[in-house]
């Protein structure tokens, strides 16, 4: 491939100077193309996206090309040329449902709502046609002063599962469109049902409705039934202030931009796929000041290991304090991604110091000094946004955790140790919490049946977790129950087969029970899977020379 380009380009540029005032076409789309996936190899989107625009200007019907283009300029942001793209390739009938929604997304933002309905219609043999037509539809109908006919194309009875909760969604919108603040309450209160309180969208908008209703007490009820968010105790104070909660959109632009982004959000719960981000694209088309649409898009350039384009896609977001500083963390991990950590430490240092800091900021910052190894800046930062108190009281004891772990990896283990007691005592039921501190004290040789009867609390919570299941393997060892251990961390490797600490605990085992080959394999595979430096040569001792030696030697140390 590389020899291909370099051919390609030394064809554009090899030409004698006095011929080189007019380009031929061909050489000049070959120029193009080729300068474009040079940009497009360097991450350079934004050029890429340009290269090929005037790779067009040569071949302006070639459909790969157009696509090509359609791609890198949704990826770069370039909605002027994603949308001049998609219209040259719905004109030779060769639109998706990516290029049309696209194009539908466009005519509902210029109002030009006949234009939208029409590129709608072709939405209808698309897997997910059968409920986001109407929804689309009910929308052009609100935004021509028709709300009620609107409402009565979102009909959920031929639906189930997933799409009818979509359609029940926008339902409630309208009704609250409409005025009909009741109906509108009622149906955000079944989206929610049995859902232990997490889906804090529906619950902030059956607030906003019962708030227009009238209903103040009925509206903090369903807020106090919330999981703890940000967005949660930012709707308790505007109820109280009694201005009006935010949560449900405004006008047909900001409905299709939610339904984009619902979409954008399910499609890409297992991986990044194109029609997801171009989703999300449509989401900052339509609605370009709410910022969960570009963090959003972030995270699916991110995923796809388009960093420059996530960067500036994280440094548009506007909004609340909370959405810049969710924002903020975004842009620092990608920086530190691209190999930038001075600049992302930087950027968490001068937010985590600023006069107005937040603890969520003194966390962010805590966390990349964990990630530096700094562990007792780290838990001096963590610390501090205890004493702020997060805007979120169900982190509190996350944050207990953190600072925990980072006087654990810091050599401060009395100070650890009540931190991470501290933090099981607000979140009792958690498998990471008892597991971390259950094998902090077996590691240490400290309270070792208190140790064992956390791991296997930690392992009855989540008994896939590998490394819960290596911790219980290792309180067995440590117990001398070497039969049982080995069976333990057999499934534990089997669940994590490339942890080097794992991997040696299951040698360990082994060679207790006397299969002296198999342990010498396991030991030999962990030193493959790089182990720290303080245990390779433990490793190495066990590989050469087994499990007893290396044990005298380390008592010898």
């Amino acid at each position: 491939m590389r020899a291909a380009v370099a051919f390609l380009l030394a064809s554009a540029l090899a030409a004698p100077s006095a011929q080189a005032t007019v380009m031929p076409a061909q050489e000049a789309d070959y120029g193009s193309y080729v300068q474009g996936h040079l940009a497009l190899a360097n991450g350079e989107l934004g050029r890429a996206a340009d290269y090929f625009a005037g790779a067009l200007t040569y071949a302006p019907d070639d459909p790969q090309l157009l696509r090509q283009t359609f791609d890198l300029a949704i990826a770069a942001g370039d909605e002027a040329l994603a949308i001049g793209v998609g219209e040259r390739l719905a004109r030779q009938d060769r639109f998706d449902s990516g290029v049309t929604l696209l194009l539908v997304a466009n005519a509902i933002k210029t109002r030009k709502w006949n234009d939208a309905r029409e590129a709608t219609a072709r939405l209808t043999d698309a897997g997910f046609g059968s409920f986001i037509v109407p929804i689309i539809d009910a929308w052009i109908d609100e935004a021509r002063g028709k709300t009620a006919e609107g409402i009565r194309k979102l009909d959920t009875e031929k639906l189930e599962g997933f799409a009818r909760t979509y359609v029940l969604e926008h339902r409630a919108h309208l009704l609250f469109r409409a005025k009909r603040y009741a109906e509108a309450a009622e149906i955000y209160d079944q989206l929610t049902m049995d859902d232990g309180g997490r889906n804090i969208r529906m619950r902030i908008a059956a607030a906003r409705a019962l708030q227009a209703e009238k209903q103040p007490e009925e509206a903090l009820k369903r807020l106090t039934e919330s999981a703890g968010h940000t967005d949660v105790e930012t709707a308790k104070a505007a109820l109280a202030a009694g201005t009006p909660i935010v949560g449900i959109p405004a006008n047909a632009s900001e409905g299709v931009a939610l339904l984009a982004l619902r979409m954008a959000a399910d499609l890409s719960r297992e991986r990044p796929i194109p029609v997801a981000l171009t989703l999300a694209r449509i989401a900052t088309m339509l609605a370009p000041d709410q910022a969960s649409g570009w963090l959003l898009t972030t995270e699916l350039l991110a995923a796809s290991e388009r960093y420059e384009a996530a960067l500036d896609a994280v440094r548009k977001v506007r909004g609340s304090d909370d959405e810049k500083a969710m924002a903020l963390g975004q842009e620092a991990a990608i920086l530190a991604r691209l190999d930038r950590e001075p600049e992302a430490m930087q950027l968490l240092e001068t937010a985590a110091n600023a006069p107005g800091a937040r603890a969520e900021d003194l966390a962010r910052y805590g966390d990349a000094l964990q990630s530096a190894k700094r562990f007792l800046d780290a838990a001096a930062a963590y610390d501090k946004a205890l004493t702020l108190g997060p805007a979120d009281p169900a982190i509190v004891w996350r944050l207990h955790f953190l600072k925990g772990s980072a006087l654990e990896q810091g050599g401060k283990w009395p100070e650890a140790e009540a931190s991470l007691r501290e933090a099981i005592r607000l979140q009792p039921a958690d498998a990471t919490l008892l597991n971390y501190l259950g094998y902090a004290l077996l590691d240490r040789g400290l309270s070792k049946p208190e140790a064992r009867l956390l791991i296997e609390k930690a392992h009855s919570l989540a008994p896939e977790d590998g490394y819960i299941t290596d911790s219980l393997g290792w309180a067995q060892y440590q117990a001398g129950e070497y039969a049982a251990a080995a069976a333990t961390l057999e499934q534990a490797v089997a669940a994590v087969a490339d942890d080097p600490v794992i991997t040696e605990h299951l040698g360990d085992a082994y060679w207790m029970v006397g299969r002296r080959i198999e342990a010498r394999h396991r030991w030999k595979a962990a030193l493959d899977a790089d182990p720290t430096p303080e245990r390779k040569g433990t490793l190495e001792t066990k590989y050469d020379y087994g499990l007893d030696l290396a044990l005298r030697d380390t008592a010898k140390k």
